[in-house]
């Protein structure tokens, strides 16, 4: 029952932050299709690890691009972070931090972006709309 009351949480704040119904539902869809292409991606990245079949992460790298596709369709697109770049504040809204270290550099860089973050462009209609954040491994600086 609390993960069903998460999911319409998370499915109403979806549709609350979307310009209108209509993107309201091409984000809430793509939520649900960026979280399997994250599943491809670890599948994929598990079969690499243990030198599985080269056609099955072929044919898996294909359904993967034609997710991909659906999303770019509905004007979906990945970002990510170079290594090296330094975090501001407009760049902190749009990062999720999975691992950070310390080094004595003077300000706080991306190390690694470990998955890619998703943004819409709602067709032109307002500013984009994220879907979801990078995940990043950060280098704190002093």
């Amino acid at each position: 029952m609390e993960r069903a009351v998460e999911i319409f949480e998370e499915r109403q704040k979806t549709f609350a932050d979307a310009p209108d119904p209509t993107w309201g539902t091409v984000h809430a869809i793509s939520k649900g299709i960026i979280r399997q292409v994250d599943l491809l991606d670890d599948l994929i990245g598990h079969l690499m690890s243990h030198n599985s079949s080269r056609e099955a992460i072929e044919q898996m790298s294909i359904f993967r691009a034609g997710l991909m596709d659906i999303l770019t369709e509905y004007s979906v697109e990945p970002y990510s972070f170079e290594p090296g770049f330094v975090v501001d504040v407009s760049a902190r809204k749009r990062i999720q931090i999975v691992e950070s270290r310390e080094d004595s550099g003077n300000e706080t860089r991306i190390e690694t972006t470990c998955r890619p973050g998703y943004v819409c462009n709602n067709g032109g209609k307002e500013a984009q709309t994220l879907l979801r954040k990078s995940e990043v491994s950060i280098i704190l600086g002093r």
